[in-house]
């Protein structure tokens, strides 16, 4: 295995963690019972992240599906990559299953009802705003999952 494909089986991962980390930190938060309380500093935080689409922290939906894909090129024309295969696409899909579980979580009455009355997030100030933006910034997570779980397994079956 030469050093690009050692270095492309790291970034993948790490963009794919970076790409994941308000999903896994959230529903973490929810299961802990403190997201939509008054000092929780993850609410806030994910609140004005869904609040602003186009802030640099959103960047990541529309760099990981290029970064990742041509790195995954690179790394899989390697036979000797099956668990860091694996790896990949484990993560990928337990982070897809929790996009679902939040786009629940945050459908449900009693959680919207504390985020509202715990946020002073001015973008987000009623339960069909905090809803609306949950389930966009969600959507847009799982189609671009979604999408490299398609073209990694597509490369693999190539291969």
């Amino acid at each position: 295995m030469t050093t690009q494909q050692r270095l492309a089986q790291i970034i993948v991962p790490l963009v794919l963690a970076l790409y994941a980390l308000p999903v896994w930190i959230v529903s973490v938060d929810s299961w802990a019972g403190d997201f939509g309380r008054v000092d929780s500093t993850m609410t806030v935080w994910f609140l004005s992240l869904i609040a602003h689409p186009d802030s640099s922290l959103n960047l990541l939906h529309r760099v990981f599906l290029p970064i990742s894909s041509f790195v995954t090129v690179a790394v899989l024309w390697n036979s000797g990559n099956r668990y860091w295969t694996i790896g990949v696409v484990v993560g990928v899909l337990l982070t897809i299953f929790l996009t679902v579980y939040l786009s629940v979580y945050f459908g449900m009455d009693n959680t919207q009802l504390n985020v509202i009355q715990t946020t002073d997030v001015a973008d987000v100030q009623d339960r069909k705003t905090f809803f609306t933006l949950a389930s966009s910034f969600l959507d847009r997570m799982q189609e671009v999952l979604a999408t490299y779980l398609l073209t990694l397994l597509g490369i693999e079956v190539k291969k």
